[in-house]
């Protein structure tokens, strides 16, 4: 009888520990996007964006873009507004591709299909997609360039 009730208890116990693994390796976590140099222009134009808390949170096949101070986009339509984007991603190790970027209102979220939009822009991401090389990654820092931007973060 101890027999079994010691091997239900482990059965449960083994079922109730199952969590995602990460399988992104440093990538996964929070990001703090610390600066944003433009590549396209001569001068290259850095920019220190530290203080308009845009963070890149990564999980799994989805990544999470958000700003506490500034707002992505305001629906002209219903009015509201939202500081939130999620976006599907492929990780290689070496390359990272941003693809399906839905803007996240209270009621609905808003694909994003417009390959000239602009609203991504501040938060790094050009159109709605975009690839970017893994110059760095490491514990605490990471570095992505893409055809027009370098984008340096920090692990929060």
């Amino acid at each position: 009888m101890k027999q079994i009730i010691w091997m239900v208890l482990l059965l449960v116990v083994g079922v109730c520990s199952c969590d995602k693994l990460p399988k992104n390796d440093d990538l996964d976590g929070m990001w703090h996007l610390q600066r944003m140099t433009t590549l396209s222009v001569t001068p290259q134009v850095e920019e220190d964006v530290a203080k308009q808390q845009i963070y890149w949170k990564f999980q799994l096949d989805l990544l999470q873009i958000n700003s506490v101070k500034r707002e992505m986009y305001r629906d002209k339509v219903t009015e509201k507004n939202t500081y939130n984007a999620y976006c599907r991603f492929e990780y290689t190790g070496t390359t990272l591709n941003v693809s399906k970027v839905y803007l996240s209102f209270d009621v609905k979220d808003s694909l994003l299909t417009d390959p000239a939009t602009t609203i991504m822009e501040p938060y790094g991401i050009m159109g709605c997609a975009d690839e970017f090389y893994v110059e760095h990654l490491g514990k605490k820092q990471m570095i992505l360039v893409s055809d027009d931007k370098r984008l340096v973060f920090r692990k929060f």
